[in-house]
């Protein structure tokens, strides 16, 4: 029986125990991934400026399309649960798998020349665009949301909030809305979804009006790096005596050169946290089991900045030969 389980006989002395969930772990339905990778690459025998150079070129390119049940960010089978964004947690649905990263391109070139013979100068340069990770639009449940035992579709109070995949409207007028919904709060939230608030402008999602939002059909922006190497290699203690064969080679190693350019550039930014989840409004029911949709917040869609990926470093170094 693939139904998910019915409980009766359910009160509200069910509920405010203290005790988190009791977990029933069963067989869910199949899912699909599927990937693709190319790489091309070539090497010409010499330099730009000089017979004895050369230029390597490689090309990269890698597709996934995978999909997941659960939301697999956590180290516990609670934690994993309430982290898990779903309309319904009895019977999750399958989404697209937050891990994914759905185009990757890359491209490494290396130009090497022999200004002075036998000695090279090198230029390395790593490029990289990355489509953004999945992330997931849910509902920031008030204590309300948590006591319509009519409606299963939510949790005890002591599980985790955020954890509603949120609920679309057709506007402010729509027939699942409750008259006690703050108007105002439902159209900041339509035009933030819709690209059209000055406030939030950095939501990119997929849905349908009048239904649930799919879980993960949001999306990051697209990420780009670079990164570059120059060296040069030249003669040593040993080489300039004639006592023996050695050289040094000094280099520099700049780490998202693209964000020493422009502080705007070569930036990581992503939306959802740790559990790849943005709520940007509070939703309970009323008595009829309508959405009582209030307290807009758009500082839930203020992105992350990953600093490690975005702040430009530079490296000199040496390397001795001999």
């Amino acid at each position: 029986d693939n139904d998910p389980p019915t409980f009766t006989g359910v009160t509200p002395e069910c509920f405010g125990t203290g005790i988190d969930e009791f977990l029933q772990l069963t067989n869910g339905p199949g899912f699909d991934s599927h990937n693709f990778s190319l790489i091309l690459a070539k090497t010409f025998d010499e330099g730009i400026f000089t017979e004895n150079g050369s230029v390597n070129v490689n090309f990269g390119y890698a597709f996934s399309d995978a999909e997941q049940t659960i939301n697999f960010r956590s180290s516990t089978a609670g934690s994993t649960f309430d982290g898990t964004a779903v309309f319904d947690p009895q019977s999750p649905a399958i989404s697209q798998s937050g891990f994914e990263t759905r185009h990757n391109f890359t491209v490494t070139m290396n130009f090497r020349e022999e200004f002075f013979e036998d000695y090279t100068t090198s230029l390395g340069i790593f490029f990289r665009a990355s489509e953004g990770r999945p992330y997931s639009l849910t509902f920031n449940q008030d204590g309300d949301l948590q006591d319509d035992l009519d409606l299963p579709t939510f949790r005890d109070p002591s599980a985790a909030e955020e954890n509603v995949l949120a609920y679309i409207p057709t506007g402010v007028n729509d027939p699942f809305l409750s008259p006690q919904s703050n108007p105002i709060a439902v159209q900041q939230f339509l035009d933030a979804i819709n690209s059209n608030s000055g406030i939030v402008s950095n939501l990119s999602c997929d849905f349908t009006p009048g239904q649930p939002i799919e879980r993960n059909s949001c999306r990051n922006s697209w990420f780009f790096d670079m990164d570059v190497r120059l060296s040069q290699e030249l003669p040593f203690i040993g080489s300039l005596t004639g006592v023996k064969e050695d050289r040094l080679e000094v280099f520099m190693d700049i780490d998202n050169f693209l964000n020493m350019l422009d502080s705007g550039w070569n930036t990581r930014r992503a939306l959802g946290g740790f559990d790849g989840r943005v709520a940007l409004l509070d939703a309970s029911f009323d008595d009829d089991g309508l959405f009582i949709l209030d307290n807009f917040n758009p500082n839930a869609a203020q992105a992350n900045t990953f600093e490690s990926n975005t702040a430009w470093r530079i490296q000199f170094g040496a390397r001795y030969e001999f």
